[in-house]
């Protein structure tokens, strides 16, 4: 990233510009300021942009747990509709792609919900999903 002075930042300055500088050496450092200052390193990567769109995670955890009664698998994903003695009793869950079979007890940690979330892969488009991990 090349880095420029600002004009600015000079004319702050000279009220401390000591009396033997003229208009011409004010001139000159004006133009050697607005130069490129060449490439600058940071010691730390650039923090990545959260993509617009794309919920965040909320603070809290929840756990879910249930009985798988439908599994669609994709590449990265499997897809689970798990059966809960919570309201609504049955929730669509995506994990990390993962061999599962039907009738399974599984525990999952929500990481994040969404709603109308289209599922290309899948081939539909979910009400609402929960985002997760499985717990052993």
């Amino acid at each position: 990233m090349k880095s420029y002075l600002l004009p600015a930042t000079l004319l702050l300055c000279l009220h401390c510009t000591p009396p033997s500088l003229d208009g011409d050496d004010l001139q000159k450092i004006g133009r050697a300021a607005a130069q490129p200052m060449g490439e600058q390193t940071s010691q730390h990567p650039p923090t990545p942009a959260i993509p617009s769109g794309i919920p965040v995670p909320a603070p809290e955890r929840k756990e879910l747990h249930g009985v798988i009664a439908e599994i669609i698998y994709v590449r990265d994903y499997t897809y689970l509709r798990l059966k809960t003695d919570e309201k609504p009793s049955d929730t669509w869950v995506a994990i990390p792609r993962e061999e599962l079979a039907e009738g399974q007890h599984i525990r999952i940690v929500e990481e994040m919900r969404m709603t109308h979330f289209v599922g290309r892969e899948a081939g539909r488009t979910f009400d609402e999903i929960v985002f997760g991990t499985r717990m052993p």
